[in-house]
């Protein structure tokens, strides 16, 4: 199983329970090199499953999202005072989904605020579920069972403490 980048012994034993075969990228060369790796697979139209690099997904975790019928579904996880975040740390993205909305991820690259720049991997979650979810129709589906994050939630100080 190559899993790219320093991480975790935790995930990587996670990672290794569930049986799937996972493809490690490494993101960290940029801010933006995130983005890049969604932008490529959602140009690429087939279904995928994001596991961020700070996830500790429970040993069904893969086996559930591949069995769901919903083209858009995530597991829970705390961020920061969020005690049930749905974003981009496990979510499959179905094939159907992305051919319906399959400017989604250009759209998402012209997003910025005034704390990050267009593209910038911290806000990809929410830029993706502003543009593919009001008034589309289509919904994300939330799986109940939570998945551990060891992230902090605010790792570049764009949130104020």
């Amino acid at each position: 199983m190559p899993v790219a980048g320093d991480v975790d012994d935790r995930v990587r034993d996670a990672l290794e329970a569930t049986g799937w075969p996972v493809y490690g990228v490494d993101v960290s060369i940029s801010p933006r090199a995130y983005f890049d790796l969604l932008f490529e697979y959602w140009a690429d139209g087939a279904t995928f499953t994001v596991i961020e690099h700070d996830m500790v997904v429970h040993a069904t975790a893969l086996e559930e999202l591949d069995a769901c019928p919903y083209e858009w579904c995530a597991f829970p996880y705390r961020y920061g005072t969020h005690e049930r975040h749905y974003g981009l740390g496990c979510a499959k993205f179905g094939e159907e989904l992305i051919a319906r909305n399959p400017d989604a991820m250009r759209r998402v690259g012209t997003m910025r605020d005034m704390n990050h720049p267009a593209r910038h991997w911290c806000r990809l979650d929410a830029w993706l579920q502003g543009v593919v979810l009001p008034g589309s129709g289509e919904h994300m589906h939330r799986h109940e069972r939570s998945v551990r994050h060891l992230g902090c939630g605010n790792s570049h100080g764009c949130i104020p403490s």
